[in-house]
């Protein structure tokens, strides 16, 4: 379970974390791994498109570029002057040399172990924020079935958003989000933003205590379709009754517990299904 200890290392600089023992650290580079993992099954060449309950359409990918952030990767402070012996005591990098962010990940995956010794040992120049990673990695691994139609969508106003007292840091104009399982954070969400190119892409992984808050005044959307597309294939999955009934009976939930004043729009997926529901011939008993 995650605890509020946890949560309060997710934000600060690597350098100023304990290093969690060494039992931690081998659990957390198994979640990265994991992780890893499921990016390349979900998401690496592939392309997801939603179709959600007031007919809006948007196409979402991960990138790999982005993919070391979202899992919780300092790579701007690896590739610093600063730690320069490490990246090549440890990382195996020649002084200078430069590298992608995807490969610095796959770097840090592959010499696990010896990332582990260095850390738990390093009074500076530490590698990792175990406890960063560690969240963000669960998150990610939960928000990656969503052909299983079992996450809601936020169109997110940061407007609404920062008169609850809180700021959002990001341009994000989406929010999915999934239940956690979690105690203190039930909720684990996806932030993504718009691209010049018009996909949406995500620029945050949370774990939020005041999830509700991303709820106040905004408008909650259903899931009802998604097209998964990769090189060579494409898969078209629709929600099932039961599944958006599901979500349906959940933002409920959540905006009964909460008196979050939140507008779930379905209104064009109703249509739909009363159009459906007009062509086929009336059952005269």
């Amino acid at each position: 379970m995650i605890s509020r200890k946890e949560l309060q290392y997710v934000s600060k600089q690597v350098k100023d974390v304990p290093f969690p023992g060494v039992n931690y650290a081998a659990d957390v580079m198994e979640n990265l791994q994991s992780a890893f993992k499921a990016y390349e099954q979900k998401y690496q060449d592939k392309s997801y498109n939603f179709m959600l309950s007031n007919g809006e359409e948007f196409t979402f990918e991960i990138l790999a570029k982005n993919l070391a952030h979202l899992l919780g990767i300092n790579y701007k402070n690896l590739l610093s002057d600063f730690m320069e012996p490490v990246r090549t005591r440890e990382l195996g990098l020649k002084p200078g040399e430069q590298t992608t962010s995807f490969e610095m990940l796959k770097i840090i995956i592959d010499r696990a172990e010896d990332i582990i010794r260095h850390d738990a040992t390093a009074k500076n120049r530490k590698i990792l924020n175990y406890y960063k990673i560690m969240i963000r990695c669960i998150a990610f691994s939960k928000l990656s079935t969503f052909e299983s139609f079992d996450f809601g969508c936020i169109n997110f106003d940061k407007e609404k958003y920062s008169k609850t007292g809180q700021l959002f840091p990001g341009d994000s104009t989406k929010i999915l989000f999934t239940p956690s399982d979690e105690a203190i954070t039930p909720y684990f969400i996806m932030g993504l933003k718009k691209a010049e190119d018009g996909i949406y892409i995500p620029e945050t992984v949370m774990a939020p205590e005041n999830f509700y808050k991303y709820l106040i005044d905004q408008t909650l959307l259903l899931p009802i379709q998604v097209i998964i597309s990769s090189n060579d294939e494409l898969n078209k999955i629709c929600a099932t009754p039961a599944e958006k009934l599901n979500l349906l009976n959940m933002y409920k939930g959540l905006i009964g517990l909460y008196q979050t004043n939140s507008f779930i729009d379905i209104f064009a997926d109703y249509e739909s299904t009363l159009k459906e529901n007009k062509k086929r011939p009336a059952i005269i008993s």
